[in-house]
């Protein structure tokens, strides 16, 4: 999960963004979110669609 967070601090910086690290824990917690509804919901609940992507 680190290195995953760390790259999308990369990629908010690479995209200008001023609170780089702030979008990607956000962003990371969305994620992980979407990955442990499937526990709870099943495949095809929400966490389909970030497998699909």
């Amino acid at each position: 999960m680190e290195a995953q967070r760390d790259r999308l601090v990369t990629l908010c910086r690479d995209a200008g963004i001023g609170q780089a690290e702030l979008l990607a824990d956000t962003l990371s917690l969305l994620l992980e979110g979407a990955r442990v509804s499937v526990q709870s919901v099943g495949t095809e609940g929400p966490s389909a669609r970030l497998s699909a992507c």
